[in-house]
């Protein structure tokens, strides 16, 4: 199965870092279209080279495509590719990039026309910055792609698999709800992390912040048009991944409640062992 033609719907920083990704590893040949209801975006987006072709509707956008990939938010994800399955033609595959999985593919498993093909495609590669002129051509390299099956069969997702390496990415295979939980941990724990240490820290204190603080919340930059809709979507999965971030913070409260430094050096250096692990 091969994408001679491509469709992107949603233009801000992750659609427009897939346009340009693809300019950059992807075949000559391939013609890239994009599309946001931000009417800015795309026009800028083929200003900058990355897309071959700008559209005003998913319509125009998806016709003839045979991959169509969603980077809308994922509150706009299900509304976006079953507006688009109606235009597409017979055997395109669709997929998005939806960092939740399991409300997404059921809505889509019930509200999608039968034989349409969908699968997810998760990048673990991101910013907090938002908008195309962000974008990074790189953006995928060596980053983690989380394929989750949706409708789609064993040759769509062995077609995804092939057009994410393509692109520098290394692609697991997942079941939706092994995936959301996976998710709520190493990413969407971290951003609600930061986003409760930055609120954490009082105005008049906010000139003497040093760098430990500024690097431990830059993700705290991210949007709530694309955070909001990510916490609401994976609610309890990240309420597991919370209750257990919030039994760790009672052990680093119990070893600072009582004296000596024995339990807080151990609660130290269990921490750089796992650190270390990640390097």
């Amino acid at each position: 199965m091969v994408f001679q033609k491509i469709a992107i719907l949603g233009m801000g920083f992750m659609g427009a870092s897939l346009a340009a990704s693809i300019r950059r590893f992807g075949s000559p040949d391939w013609e890239i279209r994009g599309f946001d209801p931000l009417e800015g975006r795309p026009a800028w987006a083929q200003s900058a080279g990355i897309v071959d072709g700008a559209f005003s509707s998913i319509k125009e956008t998806v016709e003839g495509a045979d991959l169509v990939v969603s980077a809308a938010p994922v509150d706009h994800i299900v509304g976006t590719i079953l507006e688009a399955a109606r235009h597409m033609k017979p055997g395109a595959i669709l997929t998005d990039l939806g960092s939740t999985r399991e409300r997404i593919e059921t809505a889509l498993c019930e509200g999608l026309p039968k034989g349409a093909i969908h699968a997810g495609s998760h990048p673990m590669a991101g910013s907090e910055k938002t908008g195309p002129e962000h974008c990074k051509d790189i953006l995928f390299v060596g980053k983690w792609i989380f394929l989750t099956p949706g409708t789609s069969s064993h040759p769509a997702l062995d077609a995804l698999e092939g057009f994410w390496e393509k692109l520098g990415a290394r692609v697991a295979r997942l079941g939706a709800k092994e995936h959301d939980q996976i998710v709520a941990t190493t990413s969407h724990l971290p951003h609600l992390a930061a986003f409760a240490l930055a609120n954490t820290l009082p105005r008049k204190w906010e000139e003497f912040v040093a760098g430990g603080f500024r690097d431990t919340t830059r993700i705290a930059g991210g949007a709530p048009e694309i955070w909001t809709p990510i916490f609401d979507t994976n609610r309890s999965c990240v309420l597991e991944a919370l209750d257990q971030y919030m039994a760790n913070l009672k052990e680093w409260r119990d070893a600072l409640a009582n004296p000596g430094t024995f339990e807080i050096d151990k609660l130290v250096k269990k921490a750089n062992e796992t650190r270390s692990r990640l390097m």
